[in-house]
């Protein structure tokens, strides 16, 4: 006899005990981003670590907003270990972006630019041409049809 899945109360990465131990260092040296942080240690478990140190090394405050530097430090990890290929694959199946709308999925790859070229190996053209490519692939695969979009707001409405 088979026992019932126990894998939803399993930590990634580590016990739960480290888990718990690592985001709370994080949490306390910077709250103002104890929100991602606990996103990245449920996503990678003790892995998480490297990415908050590399994103608080890497020039912590130059972009406007405080989160790109996390977002940069997690697409370097992902292209180091996850083996990605092209911005499609990186977006759509490796990092946490598939619960982001169509904009912020393209303003993240706008932050991590610099680092995907480099990780990736690619000229700014090559990155151009493939940011051009996938936010093409969003408008045919991710958006309603207008009609569509009439007729939901329509039975909203009502």
């Amino acid at each position: 006899m088979w026992s019932p899945c126990q894998t939803h109360k399993l930590s990634i990465g580590g016990a739960n005990e480290e888990v718990a131990e690592g985001l709370a260092r994080w949490v306390q040296r910077c709250p103002q981003l104890a929100g991602s942080f606990r996103t990245l240690y449920q996503r990678y478990g003790t892995d998480a670590n490297t990415i908050c140190a590399e994103a608080v090394k890497t020039c912590p405050g130059e972009h406007p907003d405080s989160k790109a530097e996390l977002i940069c430090a997690e697409i370097q990890y992902i292209c180091h270990n996850e083996m990605v290929c092209t911005l499609e694959d990186l977006v759509e199946r490796r990092a946490g972006f598939p619960h982001w709308n169509n904009e912020t999925r393209l303003e993240r790859l706008r932050y991590g630019a610099h680092v995907i070229r480099n990780e990736l190996d690619m000229s700014v053209e090559e990155f151009e041409g493939q940011y051009r490519n996938y936010r093409e692939y969003l408008k045919r695969s991710h958006t309603l049809p207008e009609q569509a979009k009439c007729h939901i707001y329509s039975v909203i409405s009502s």
